[in-house]
């Protein structure tokens, strides 16, 4: 089996004018260029949760088909190209980067349908629907906005939606995408961005739970390694027993190898002085608490190793 993940690559304005159509069944917009009906082997196939999206070169959709039929279906990472414009008196920019997540399915492909549904653009003809997976809170604010919008007040609105896209966009994504085409990555590149959107968009622990790619002990190590390298402090909770200790040492030993940690037993009487440190009586000298303690070791065994020295507690 061979890879089924990719990424799709297009402008704000034709990704926009697709999410109007999200939540409806068997119902699509005329075409944005020449206000053209549906083609009804298109109406017909459309479900909510899926938009519309198509290729303009036919190498490109016959990849995709192989893909599909090789694997089944394929996982999308959705990426927009930048906008940027003024609303309401202040200029804004939206970065080009990850807007959602995706799936094509073999009956998702639709093949050579000539129909000018997208605004920029002629001759995107080799269509197919994309189930949408996951989506940025900011695309998905928007969808009140976009289900109302039409040929006709669609310019005036988008300033509005971008706006609220600009927020969550993540802007990071393989060096090789560009506009309007298919690209393949491997599947731990697929995990990472996907890990990368759990984070930047604020899902919760239950969601998390929901999500089969990472319900297991490896991939929750992959997020508490994607949060430490954010820069973020990181705190696992859990019942008794569960492994939360365990787990804390051996991503330790993975990211510190040799340099180790410091382990310390928490205590409800903890204060600044056991934390950060003190003087000390009465010689007045400081002493150094476990947090100040874990600081320095951590610098010695940077400069010494190269590598840090974690604190858990």
């Amino acid at each position: 089996m061979t890879s089924n993940f990719i990424c799709i690559a297009g402008t704000a304005k034709n990704w926009a004018w697709s999410f109007i159509d999200y939540d409806k069944d068997k119902k699509l917009n005329p075409s944005y260029l020449d206000n053209q009906p549906a083609p009804s082997q298109l109406v017909n196939v459309k479900k909510p949760g899926y938009i519309l999206w198509a290729f303009r070169e036919e190498r490109d959709y016959d990849n995709l088909s192989d893909l599909v039929q090789e694997n089944e279906y394929v996982r999308c990472v959705l990426i927009t190209n930048r906008y940027s414009s003024r609303f309401q008196d202040q200029d804004y920019y939206m970065p080009r980067g990850i807007m959602a997540f995706g799936r094509i399915d073999k009956e998702s492909l639709m093949g050579k349908i000539p129909w000018n549904y997208w605004p920029k653009g002629k001759e995107w003809n080799y269509k197919f629907f994309i189930r949408i997976e996951r989506i940025a809170p900011g695309v998905e604010r928007s969808l009140n906005i976009l289900s109302n919008l039409n040929r006709q007040n669609f310019d005036q609105n988008l300033d509005e939606v971008f706006v609220q896209w600009a927020r969550d966009i993540i802007n990071v994504i393989p060096s090789n995408v560009t506009q309007g085409s298919l690209f393949k990555i491997d599947e731990d590149t697929f995990k990472t961005l996907e890990l990368m959107a759990l984070i930047k968009w604020g899902h919760t622990a239950s969601l998390i739970a929901k999500t089969p790619s990472i319900t297991k002990a490896n991939d929750l190590k992959m997020v508490l390694i994607l949060h430490l390298l954010a820069g973020k402090n990181v705190i696992i909770f859990g019942p008794p027993g569960a492994g939360k200790t365990e787990l804390a040492k051996k991503l330790t030993i993975e990211v510190c190898g040799s340099s180790g940690y410091d382990l310390v037993t928490g205590n409800p009487q903890w204060t600044t002085y056991n934390t950060i440190g003190g003087p000390r009586l009465p010689s007045g000298d400081f002493k150094p608490g476990f947090l100040t303690v874990a600081i320095v070791n951590c610098w010695r065994h940077l400069k010494k190793y190269g590598t840090p020295c974690l604190d858990y507690n």
